[in-house]
């Protein structure tokens, strides 16, 4: 089985900013000075994955295949890395946008303007900090 460069580096972003998300959240709500261990519960962290996978993968896709697009169109990862930093807002931010907007929701003292403020911090971070080489194949080794 192969893969490319831009499939791990776009995965490490998604899978690293995922993670990372819930505690940036976390220390929003310190620096807000609220309460963090009564707003994290079994029940909020089940739904914040659940409702998080939903709307992150589609992002995933898209910083994908925008990656992969752009490794293959320019050398200089810099200038891939800075376009990528303009289309991770976007593809991190609109899936969100749209529901929010929908319900009316989008205030500062909403769950959603701290949560999705922490998930494209942690996207812009990511794509800042992992290396992102050239599109090669890189083999897998498949255990049997």
């Amino acid at each position: 089985m192969n893969r490319t460069n831009s499939f791990e580096y776009a995965t490490n972003v998604w899978l690293t900013a995922f993670g990372l998300t819930p505690l940036i959240y976390m220390a929003f709500m310190l620096l807000r000075g609220l309460n963090v261990t009564s707003e994290v519960s079994l029940l909020f962290v089940a739904l914040a994955f659940i409702w998080g996978t939903l709307f992150s993968i589609p992002g995933w896709v898209l910083l994908y295949f925008s990656t992969r697009w752009l490794n293959a169109r320019y050398s200089n990862p810099f200038t891939i890395k800075a376009i990528l930093l303009v289309l991770g807002i976007v593809y991190a931010y609109v899936p969100f946008f749209l529901i929010s907007v929908s319900s009316g929701n989008m205030s500062p003292d909403s769950f959603n303007f701290w949560i999705y403020g922490a998930y494209i911090l942690a996207i812009e971070g990511c794509i800042i900090f992992y290396d992102l080489k050239p599109d090669a194949v890189v083999a897998v080794k498949e255990a049997y």
